[in-house]
Protein backbone atom coordinates (compact mmCIF):
# COMPACT_ATOMS: atom_id res chain seq x y z
CA UNK A 1 0.00 0.00 0.00
CA UNK A 2 2.92 2.36 0.57
CA UNK A 3 3.78 2.19 -3.12
CA UNK A 4 0.20 3.10 -4.01
CA UNK A 5 0.05 6.07 -1.64
CA UNK A 6 3.48 7.27 -2.75
CA UNK A 7 2.38 7.04 -6.39
CA UNK A 8 -0.76 9.00 -5.56
CA UNK A 9 1.32 11.70 -3.89
CA UNK A 10 3.69 11.67 -6.89
CA UNK A 11 1.00 12.32 -9.53
CA UNK A 12 -1.27 14.61 -7.50
CA UNK A 13 -1.48 17.28 -4.85
CA UNK A 14 -3.80 15.30 -2.63
CA UNK A 15 -2.77 15.45 1.05
CA UNK A 16 -1.35 11.94 1.47
CA UNK A 17 0.16 11.52 4.97
CA UNK A 18 3.91 11.00 4.91
CA UNK A 19 3.57 8.01 7.24
CA UNK A 20 1.60 6.22 4.50
CA UNK A 21 4.36 6.69 1.94
CA UNK A 22 7.69 5.03 1.31
CA UNK A 23 10.53 5.91 3.65
CA UNK A 24 13.95 7.27 2.67
CA UNK A 25 15.16 3.78 1.74
CA UNK A 26 12.13 2.95 -0.41
CA UNK A 27 12.52 1.92 -4.04
CA UNK A 28 10.90 4.99 -5.61
CA UNK A 29 11.92 3.86 -9.09
CA UNK A 30 9.24 1.14 -8.98
CA UNK A 31 6.40 3.65 -8.77
CA UNK A 32 5.33 3.55 -12.47
CA UNK A 33 3.70 0.14 -12.06
CA UNK A 34 1.25 1.74 -9.60
CA UNK A 35 0.47 4.90 -11.58
CA UNK A 36 -2.68 3.49 -13.18
CA UNK A 37 -4.15 2.55 -9.78
CA UNK A 38 -3.26 5.98 -8.39
CA UNK A 39 -4.90 7.45 -11.49
CA UNK A 40 -8.11 5.59 -10.70
CA UNK A 41 -8.01 6.97 -7.14
CA UNK A 42 -7.43 10.53 -8.34
CA UNK A 43 -10.18 10.06 -10.91
CA UNK A 44 -12.52 8.94 -8.14
CA UNK A 45 -11.87 12.17 -6.24
CA UNK A 46 -12.56 14.16 -9.41
CA UNK A 47 -15.70 12.10 -10.00
CA UNK A 48 -17.09 12.79 -6.52
CA UNK A 49 -16.61 16.52 -6.98
CA UNK A 50 -18.14 16.44 -10.47
CA UNK A 51 -21.17 14.49 -9.23
CA UNK A 52 -21.80 17.04 -6.48
CA UNK A 53 -21.39 19.95 -8.88
CA UNK A 54 -23.75 18.26 -11.32
CA UNK A 55 -26.57 18.52 -8.81
CA UNK A 56 -25.72 22.03 -7.65
CA UNK A 57 -24.83 23.90 -10.85
CA UNK A 58 -25.41 23.98 -14.59
CA UNK A 59 -23.65 21.57 -17.00
CA UNK A 60 -21.54 24.39 -18.41
CA UNK A 61 -20.35 25.54 -15.00
CA UNK A 62 -19.67 21.97 -13.89
CA UNK A 63 -17.57 21.38 -17.01
CA UNK A 64 -15.64 24.64 -16.60
CA UNK A 65 -14.86 24.05 -12.93
CA UNK A 66 -13.78 20.45 -13.48
CA UNK A 67 -11.60 21.34 -16.47
CA UNK A 68 -9.57 23.64 -14.24
CA UNK A 69 -9.86 21.73 -10.97
CA UNK A 70 -8.32 18.64 -12.54
CA UNK A 71 -5.18 20.67 -13.20
CA UNK A 72 -5.11 21.95 -9.61
CA UNK A 73 -5.61 18.50 -8.02
CA UNK A 74 -2.88 16.99 -10.19
CA UNK A 75 -0.55 19.95 -9.71
CA UNK A 76 -0.47 20.40 -13.51
CA UNK A 77 1.84 17.36 -13.46
CA UNK A 78 0.93 15.97 -16.86
CA UNK A 79 -0.18 19.29 -18.35
CA UNK A 80 3.29 20.69 -17.81
CA UNK A 81 4.81 17.86 -19.82
CA UNK A 82 2.19 18.28 -22.55
CA UNK A 83 3.01 21.98 -22.89
CA UNK A 84 6.78 21.37 -22.84
CA UNK A 85 6.55 18.75 -25.57
CA UNK A 86 4.37 21.06 -27.66
CA UNK A 87 6.94 23.85 -27.31
CA UNK A 88 9.66 21.42 -28.43
CA UNK A 89 7.99 21.38 -31.84
CA UNK A 90 9.87 24.63 -32.46
CA UNK A 91 13.29 22.97 -32.21
CA UNK A 92 15.13 21.89 -35.34
CA UNK A 93 17.58 19.54 -33.61
CA UNK A 94 17.31 17.04 -30.77
CA UNK A 95 19.60 19.18 -28.62
CA UNK A 96 17.46 22.27 -29.23
CA UNK A 97 14.27 20.38 -28.40
CA UNK A 98 15.72 19.26 -25.08
CA UNK A 99 16.83 22.82 -24.40
CA UNK A 100 13.30 24.08 -25.05
CA UNK A 101 11.81 21.41 -22.79
CA UNK A 102 14.17 22.38 -19.97
CA UNK A 103 13.04 26.01 -20.16
CA UNK A 104 10.43 26.72 -17.46
CA UNK A 105 8.83 29.41 -19.61
CA UNK A 106 5.97 28.54 -21.96
CA UNK A 107 6.00 29.43 -25.63
CA UNK A 108 3.24 29.83 -28.16
CA UNK A 109 2.98 26.12 -28.92
CA UNK A 110 2.74 25.25 -25.23
CA UNK A 111 0.06 27.83 -24.47
CA UNK A 112 -1.90 26.76 -27.55
CA UNK A 113 -1.69 23.11 -26.48
CA UNK A 114 -3.06 23.90 -23.02
CA UNK A 115 -5.82 25.99 -24.60
CA UNK A 116 -6.76 23.04 -26.80
CA UNK A 117 -6.83 20.73 -23.79
CA UNK A 118 -9.15 23.03 -21.84
CA UNK A 119 -11.45 23.50 -24.83
CA UNK A 120 -11.74 19.75 -25.44
CA UNK A 121 -12.28 19.07 -21.75
CA UNK A 122 -14.98 21.70 -21.51
CA UNK A 123 -16.82 20.62 -24.66
CA UNK A 124 -16.55 16.95 -23.77
CA UNK A 125 -17.62 17.40 -20.17
CA UNK A 126 -20.66 19.42 -21.21
CA UNK A 127 -21.65 16.63 -23.58
CA UNK A 128 -21.10 13.93 -20.97
CA UNK A 129 -23.37 15.70 -18.47
CA UNK A 130 -26.15 15.36 -21.03
CA UNK A 131 -25.81 11.56 -20.94
CA UNK A 132 -26.87 11.29 -17.31
CA UNK A 133 -25.74 12.23 -13.81
CA UNK A 134 -23.11 9.48 -13.65
CA UNK A 135 -21.61 9.81 -17.15
CA UNK A 136 -19.03 12.50 -16.38
CA UNK A 137 -18.00 10.95 -13.04
CA UNK A 138 -17.61 7.57 -14.75
CA UNK A 139 -15.41 9.11 -17.43
CA UNK A 140 -13.21 10.82 -14.85
CA UNK A 141 -12.61 7.54 -13.01
CA UNK A 142 -11.90 5.50 -16.13
CA UNK A 143 -9.80 8.17 -17.81
CA UNK A 144 -7.76 8.50 -14.62
CA UNK A 145 -6.69 4.89 -14.98
CA UNK A 146 -6.43 4.58 -18.76
CA UNK A 147 -4.34 7.71 -19.31
CA UNK A 148 -1.74 6.71 -16.70
CA UNK A 149 -1.69 3.21 -18.17
CA UNK A 150 -0.78 4.75 -21.52
CA UNK A 151 2.18 6.55 -19.94
CA UNK A 152 3.39 3.27 -18.41
CA UNK A 153 3.25 1.58 -21.82
CA UNK A 154 5.21 4.42 -23.43
CA UNK A 155 7.95 3.93 -20.86
CA UNK A 156 8.00 0.26 -21.81
CA UNK A 157 8.09 0.84 -25.57
CA UNK A 158 10.87 3.39 -25.87
CA UNK A 159 14.24 3.97 -24.18
CA UNK A 160 14.48 6.70 -21.59
CA UNK A 161 16.40 9.73 -22.83
CA UNK A 162 17.70 12.27 -20.36
CA UNK A 163 19.04 15.76 -20.87
CA UNK A 164 21.14 17.38 -18.10
CA UNK A 165 19.10 19.60 -15.82
CA UNK A 166 15.73 17.92 -16.11
CA UNK A 167 15.45 14.28 -15.17
CA UNK A 168 12.74 13.80 -12.55
CA UNK A 169 11.80 10.48 -14.15
CA UNK A 170 15.37 9.32 -14.76
CA UNK A 171 15.92 5.76 -13.61
CA UNK A 172 12.24 4.80 -13.40
CA UNK A 173 11.82 1.04 -13.66
CA UNK A 174 9.51 -0.30 -16.30
CA UNK A 175 6.38 -2.08 -15.17
CA UNK A 176 6.94 -5.09 -17.43
CA UNK A 177 4.53 -6.57 -19.96
CA UNK A 178 2.82 -9.07 -17.62
CA UNK A 179 1.69 -6.25 -15.31
CA UNK A 180 0.79 -4.00 -18.25
CA UNK A 181 -1.44 -6.70 -19.75
CA UNK A 182 -3.03 -7.50 -16.38
CA UNK A 183 -3.76 -3.84 -15.67
CA UNK A 184 -5.22 -3.41 -19.17
CA UNK A 185 -7.55 -6.37 -18.56
CA UNK A 186 -8.68 -4.94 -15.22
CA UNK A 187 -9.29 -1.50 -16.75
CA UNK A 188 -11.15 -3.12 -19.65
CA UNK A 189 -13.37 -5.08 -17.24
CA UNK A 190 -14.12 -1.94 -15.25
CA UNK A 191 -14.97 -0.05 -18.44
CA UNK A 192 -17.11 -2.91 -19.73
CA UNK A 193 -19.13 -2.92 -16.52
CA UNK A 194 -20.08 0.69 -17.14
CA UNK A 195 -20.78 0.65 -20.88
CA UNK A 196 -19.53 -1.76 -23.59
CA UNK A 197 -19.33 1.02 -26.20
CA UNK A 198 -17.03 2.98 -23.91
CA UNK A 199 -14.52 0.14 -24.00
CA UNK A 200 -14.24 0.45 -27.79
CA UNK A 201 -13.75 4.22 -27.47
CA UNK A 202 -11.07 3.99 -24.79
CA UNK A 203 -9.27 1.18 -26.63
CA UNK A 204 -9.21 3.18 -29.86
CA UNK A 205 -7.99 6.29 -28.05
CA UNK A 206 -5.13 4.47 -26.33
CA UNK A 207 -4.11 2.75 -29.57
CA UNK A 208 -4.03 6.07 -31.44
CA UNK A 209 -2.07 7.69 -28.62
CA UNK A 210 0.51 4.92 -28.38
CA UNK A 211 1.01 4.75 -32.14
CA UNK A 212 1.33 8.51 -32.56
CA UNK A 213 3.57 9.10 -29.56
CA UNK A 214 5.85 6.17 -30.33
CA UNK A 215 6.54 7.48 -33.83
CA UNK A 216 6.89 11.10 -32.76
CA UNK A 217 9.07 10.60 -29.68
CA UNK A 218 11.36 8.10 -31.40
CA UNK A 219 11.86 10.35 -34.40
CA UNK A 220 12.18 13.71 -32.70
CA UNK A 221 13.79 12.78 -29.35
CA UNK A 222 15.11 9.26 -29.70
CA UNK A 223 13.01 8.04 -26.78
CA UNK A 224 10.91 9.34 -23.91
CA UNK A 225 11.44 11.37 -20.76
CA UNK A 226 9.16 12.57 -17.98
CA UNK A 227 7.62 15.30 -20.13
CA UNK A 228 6.84 12.76 -22.84
CA UNK A 229 5.07 10.49 -20.37
CA UNK A 230 2.92 13.39 -19.17
CA UNK A 231 2.20 14.44 -22.74
CA UNK A 232 1.10 10.93 -23.70
CA UNK A 233 -1.32 10.84 -20.75
CA UNK A 234 -2.88 14.16 -21.75
CA UNK A 235 -3.13 13.17 -25.42
CA UNK A 236 -4.81 9.93 -24.36
CA UNK A 237 -7.38 11.96 -22.43
CA UNK A 238 -8.06 14.27 -25.38
CA UNK A 239 -8.48 11.36 -27.79
CA UNK A 240 -10.64 9.48 -25.28
CA UNK A 241 -13.05 12.40 -25.12
CA UNK A 242 -13.15 12.64 -28.91
CA UNK A 243 -13.60 8.89 -29.42
CA UNK A 244 -16.35 8.67 -26.80
CA UNK A 245 -18.19 11.53 -28.44
CA UNK A 246 -17.82 9.96 -31.88
CA UNK A 247 -18.64 6.35 -31.00
CA UNK A 248 -21.37 6.80 -28.37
Amino acid sequence: MRYFFTSLAFISRLPVPQSWQLGPKGDYMRLPRYFWVAGLALGTVNAAIAYGLGWATTPGLTAAVMAGLMIALAGAFHEDGFADVADAFGGYTVEKRFEIMRDSRLGTFGVSALGLLLLVRYAGFVEFTGWGAWALPAFLVLAGGWTRWTAIVMLELLPYVHAPGKGIAKGLKRAGWPLIVLSALLLAALTLLWEPRWLAAFALAQALTLGTCQIFFKRFLGGVNGDCLGASAVLAEILSIICLSALT
